[in-house]
């Protein structure tokens, strides 16, 4: 009885201690916190060096480079960004499954060959991209 009537002490001056302790750690971050101004001058030259930072714009553009067919883009468009099964592809192209299927194979293999980069096009060329759609 004794000894659990210890370890019940131990627990709850232990805990106390805790408390203070997150307590004091609290109040230094505070104080941290208070003198520190973050520097956001970095972070808006990061924003600012990428005209458009969005990964599916990229995934777009990469779908429907000029490099590839009207058929390619399409059906690599709808894979891709549309998340279609090939399946779905077929039936809306009126086409068979494998032949879909080795378009998009075909497709992305072009796109290695050529080294079409990851990327948004840049000045006038996105210009002249954005200009033409990936269905036209």
């Amino acid at each position: 009885m004794t000894t659990a009537k210890h370890r019940a002490l131990d627990r709850l001056r232990r805990d106390q201690n805790l408390a203070r302790k997150l307590e004091e750690i609290g109040l230094d971050l505070e104080a941290q916190e208070a003198l520190v101004v973050p520097d956001f001058v970095d972070g808006l030259d990061a924003k600012r060096a990428d005209e458009i930072g969005d990964d599916l714009l990229r995934l777009i553009f990469t779908a429907c480079h000029p490099v590839l067919s009207l058929d390619a883009r399409l059906a690599l468009t709808l894979k891709l960004l549309g998340g279609l099964s090939t399946a779905e592809i077929a039936r809306a192209f009126l086409a068979s499954e494998p032949t879909i299927a080795q378009r998009i194979v075909r497709a992305k293999r072009t796109l290695t060959e050529s080294r079409v980069p990851y990327e948004v096009p840049r000045g006038d060329e996105l210009r002249a991209r954005a200009s033409a759609p990936c269905w036209k």
